[in-house]
């Protein structure tokens, strides 16, 4: 395991190998994505998922879409943000199911999380996005929803840092909770390895006055 900062003093990041499985219950985990704890509790319910027809052929089919697919998974970050005013990236996922293989983001504005589909080819939005109202979600997503207030970056920043860093592509990203903190958790496919990173953004300090 290595702990390392990127150039610029962004993003404290750690990242470490995992293995098929363990992507097949982030990419495929239902509920709200960003109030995934972490890749432990997500991997206790693979089993389960096993016997239901997932399975490491079905997953290596997966990641041989996501590594044809025209579109990285930052410029579909870009794409979905650009439709909501003031909307911040909270969560994505690819989905390389038939017939087109897509992204799938979720956004945070005002009072509503917005899911929006992006085509994996074209980057261009599918159908409507799905609101979701802020007022609606449990407690610990409002919770880190709020968070997000008070860090200078987000899961379009930790993307980059991420693929910079491991020399990759990204396929999945969204916020964590550890210890109190908010993180930002990516999962990067290195070649044919995957690797998963957490990064620690800086909270903005109160200004002076």
């Amino acid at each position: 395991m290595a702990t390392k900062h990127d150039g610029n003093q962004l993003l404290k990041w750690t990242a470490w190998s995992i293995n098929a499985l363990w992507l097949s219950a982030l990419l495929l985990t239902t509920g709200p994505a960003f109030a995934r704890t972490d890749l432990t509790a997500a991997a206790a319910n693979t089993t389960d998922r096993a016997k239901d027809g997932i399975d490491d052929i079905s997953i290596q089919r997966e990641l041989n879409v996501f590594k044809k697919v025209a579109i990285l998974l930052v410029d579909a970050l870009a794409s979905a943000q650009k439709l909501h005013r003031n909307a911040t990236v909270v969560d994505a996922s690819f989905d390389g199911s038939p017939p087109s293989p897509v992204f799938r983001v979720k956004s945070f504005s005002g009072a509503w999380v917005w899911e929006d589909v992006i085509d994996a080819s074209s980057g261009k939005p599918v159908g409507a996005a799905i609101p979701t109202a802020v007022k609606d979600l449990d407690e610990r997503d409002r919770r880190i929803l709020a968070s997000l207030t008070f860090v200078k970056q987000d899961v379009l920043d930790a993307v980059r840092v991420a693929e910079r860093n491991i020399t990759g592509k990204a396929i999945s990203a969204g916020l964590v909770e550890e210890k109190s903190k908010l993180n930002f958790i990516v999962v990067v496919v290195s070649g044919n390895d995957l690797k998963q990173v957490f990064l620690e953004p800086p909270v903005r300090r109160p200004s002076k006055r």
